[in-house]
């Protein structure tokens, strides 16, 4: 798969109009977005029509397209096809069909098995909820509450005399605890009130008169206001006990039934798998422009990390890009989109943001929207997106479909996330649509509701961790049979991303013929314009017949 490398500009410049002549589907370039979606792995399914798409192409997929979109468990896939190979820095590190090998070999590790390991997952989450409507230690609200009162007590002692020092460090004592009752209020609202009046002083003690001073009187003030306002404060000694109590259960509960190292996996195991399979490599350094999907756990707002060249065409590592929040390490950033919350933590990135997986939540539209602005004004944008199902199930209203999950016993489980997905996608593909085409927009994935007991049978598990050798050989199945499938769709964007390779230069006439004729694109086109020439209305019967999928 060697390519000739020269200036995009120049080879467009150059040859553009002569080789527009030769296209099939293309007649002028065009910006392809490349969009892996996750699902533990199932994440393999995306990487398996990749190399369907690169074997036919004879080209890697990271050339092929300009830009590369990851969530979730498809961030290793476009890290992979985007990072420079160490000896050739113009080709990729990995093909797909390298990057498969390697899938199979990581997912075990990265997923070993742990014996009901969703239930417990489940069950520590419900109990974290709970836990946070009573504990005020997991109350943010209480907690910010404590942090003012900490503060504002430090100011104070500032503001007063020697002698008032007890009675602050007292009020801190009473107005900071986690479990406070309401006699631990009454006692700190009453030093409050203390410090707010002045007095005379005592002079056979030697203490001096007490004024307090305007900065006194709004520090008490909000001191008693805070306390009045957390979440304990209103709560007796037996309503305190009771919740301590219950607290502690529960914690007993997890810790027994479902310790951490039961339910989440280790992410110092995926941080030496990616940091090894990935290497040093920069997102600005990486063949053509990248994007990763993560979600900010703090702010709780979606948060791209991306190297956008500033020449969408040029691919090349070292052409000049844009990158947010700042030039991260490959596998820092597809450590932070694979964060699956449900296997493994939150990821702590080295510029300190706390980010996890957005895989369910997440669409391309940020990133064809953020083409659109940079593309050059002569150029197309064409997205395809592969994906590890999405799809709903055909002829099944949403009353039908609740009955269908709930007599198969699968609420809640993965298959109806999928379906909520499914519309999330819908939806977004139809916005995009209205940006860049319909006949833009390519979605090549499998149907993953069953409908029978036999596909049951056939289907990969229901959960994405999964990663036993018999779900890997159900994924691989899932995978070629829609890779059959959807051979003409295929086949469509194939030809589409030969011609686009073709017009830029990055693939001489020799290998276009040679891949256009193995495609039979062009010759089942002119099958048609033939017949629609020569024969009406065998043209118009044709048209008239259903079509396939």
């Amino acid at each position: 798969m060697t390519q000739t490398h020269a200036s995009a500009t120049e080879r467009t410049e150059e040859t553009l109009a002569d080789r527009a002549q030769h296209t099939v589907l293309l007649k002028r370039r065009a910006v392809f977005h490349l969009y892996g979606q996750g699902g533990g792995v199932l994440g393999r399914i995306p990487i398996l029509v990749g190399a369907d798409i690169e074997k036919k192409i004879e080209t890697p997929l990271g050339i092929a397209f300009q830009v590369k979109e990851g969530a979730s468990t498809s961030g290793p896939l476009v890290a992979g096809i985007s990072i420079p190979h160490p000896l050739d820095p113009h080709q990729p590190k990995y093909s797909c069909e390298q990057l498969d090998r390697r899938y199979v070999e990581d997912c075990p590790v990265l997923f070993p098995e742990k014996p009901n390991r969703l239930y417990k997952m489940f069950a520590a989450n419900a109990i974290n909820l709970a836990e946070r409507m009573i504990d005020p230690a997991k109350v943010k609200a209480d907690q910010m509450f404590i942090e003012s009162i900490k503060r504002h007590c430090e100011a104070l002692l500032t503001e007063l005399p020697s002698d008032k020092v007890p009675l602050v460090h007292t009020l801190r004592e009473k107005s900071t605890k986690r479990w406070m009752t309401r006699a631990d209020t009454q006692a700190a609202l009453k030093i409050c009130g203390k410090l707010g009046l002045g007095d005379s002083g005592d002079s056979k003690k030697k203490i001096a008169p007490y004024d307090p001073t305007s900065a006194t009187l709004d520090l008490t003030a909000r001191i008693g206001g805070l306390i009045t306002r957390r979440s304990t404060s209103k709560h007796g000694e037996l309503t305190t006990l009771f919740k301590r109590a219950a607290v502690a259960s529960m914690d007993m509960v997890k810790k027994h039934w479902a310790p951490r190292e039961s339910r989440m996996h280790d992410p110092d195991t995926r941080r030496t798998i990616f940091q090894e399979a990935m290497g040093d490599a920069r997102l600005s350094e990486c063949i053509g422009s990248v994007y990763f999907a993560a979600f900010d756990t703090r702010r709780m707002t979606f948060l791209p990390f991306y190297a956008r060249k500033d020449n969408l065409f040029d691919t090349g590592m070292n052409a000049p890009a844009t990158t947010f929040p700042h030039d991260l390490k490959v596998w820092d950033a597809a450590m932070a989109t694979s964060a699956n919350l449900l296997a493994y933590p939150p990821h702590r990135t080295e510029g300190g943001v706390i980010a996890a997986d957005k895989a369910t939540l997440h669409t391309s539209i940020f990133v064809i929207s953020d083409i659109i602005r940079h593309k050059p004004e002569d150029a197309d944008v064409i997205s395809v997106t592969l994906g590890t199902g999405e799809h709903v199930t055909d002829d099944i209203d949403d009353d039908e479909l609740f009955d269908h999950y709930a007599e198969n016993n699968e609420i809640g489980n993965e298959r109806i996330l999928e379906e909520a997905k499914a519309y999330a996608n819908t939806s977004a593909n139809m916005a995009a649509g209205n940006l860049i085409g319909e006949k833009n927009i390519f979605v090549i994935s499998p149907r993953m509701s069953w409908r029978n007991e036999e596909e049951f049978l056939e289907f990969p598990s229901a959960d994405i961790t999964d990663a036993t050798p018999e779900n890997m050989e159900k994924i691989e199945h899932r995978a070629q049979k829609l890779i059959t499938e959807e051979e003409r769709k295929i086949n469509h964007v194939c030809q589409m991303l030969a011609d686009n390779l073709y017009l830029l230069g990055l693939m001489d006439r020799e290998k276009f013929d040679r891949v256009t004729e193995r495609l039979g694109v062009k010759a089942a086109l002119e099958k048609d314009n033939y017949i629609a020439t020569h024969y009406p209305y065998v043209a118009r019967y044709l048209r008239s017949q259903p079509q396939p999928d």
